[in-house]
């Protein structure tokens, strides 16, 4: 976990398996996140079907921010999901980015977007 002076925190941790944590699970970690208000909490998923398909089974608590991977405009699927999601903050984290996001025309609003590069190793 590394820390930092304005409480925002991060661990990170293995995937969890593709098909997902039972709903039980999840609800003990946004108990966790709930009682934990002096911490800001990121979550980020690919599985942003299964996020809105629970949505309404979750309580959210206004420390945890939500975000979903996204590659490309290949994805608005997982755009469309996330906006359906009650948190405080939601983010999309596009790493690695290959390609536009948008197709042309009006943008959505969002709160943030992160971006990385991949690093690959030099061949021979």
């Amino acid at each position: 976990m590394e820390g930092a002076a304005d409480g925002l925190r991060q661990f990170h941790e293995r995937p969890l398996p593709r098909e997902g944590p039972p709903l039980g699970f999840v609800r003990q970690i946004y108990q966790v996140i709930t009682e934990t208000p002096q911490h800001t909490y990121q979550l980020l998923t690919k599985r942003a079907l299964r996020l809105r398909r629970v949505v309404g089974e979750l309580d959210w608590p206004p420390n945890l921010w939500m975000g979903v991977s996204v590659e490309s405009a290949e994805h608005p699927d997982r755009v469309d999901d996330l906006r359906q999601v009650l948190a405080a903050v939601r983010f999309l984290s596009c790493a690695p980015l290959l390609g536009p996001l948008y197709p042309p025309g009006p943008r959505p609003a969002w709160s943030g977007a992160v971006h990385g590069v991949e690093e690959h190793a030099a061949g021979p």
